[in-house]
């Protein structure tokens, strides 16, 4: 399981590079994208409009979390150390911040599982790493 996290981790790192870069090229539409995303999610995991209506804005809210994070790592990645301790340091940062994601996530999926079953949640997870794949995919055909 925490292989398929990892995995799902960096594919979303991946992905939302990509997107980044599109961005940049005045293509990427952030609020199309999260659209298309919940919708995504809704019918392959077969969320009913009561179930999507509590289940997103909580998705959303873990999302903005967790990509504040990856802003601040994408920052400590830019940082030049000079010294060892500093190299340590930036390390220590990189890891404490992987650890903070995890909480998130973790802490998440808790008041998600307040909203809908086990099963659900689990569909939506699946359905989430196949939408960030898929997006990935087509991103690199471009």
């Amino acid at each position: 399981m925490m292989t398929m996290t990892l995995k799902h981790f960096f594919l979303v790192i991946a992905l939302l590079t990509s997107c980044l870069s599109i961005q940049a090229q005045g293509k990427f539409d952030p609020a199309k994208f999260k659209a298309d995303r919940q919708k995504y999610i809704t019918e392959e995991a077969g969320l009913t409009q009561q179930e999507a209506a509590k289940f997103f804005p909580l998705y959303d809210e873990m999302s903005d979390k967790l990509r504040a994070i990856h802003k601040q790592k994408k920052a400590l990645r830019k940082s030049k150390p000079t010294t060892e301790a500093a190299y340590r340091k930036v390390i220590e940062q990189r890891d404490a911040f992987e650890v903070r994601m995890k909480e998130i996530e973790r802490t998440y999926h808790v008041k998600f599982l307040n909203v809908l079953s086990a099963k659900k949640l689990y569909d939506v997870l699946n359905a989430e790493t196949r939408f960030y794949k898929n997006a990935f995919k087509k991103t690199a055909k471009k």
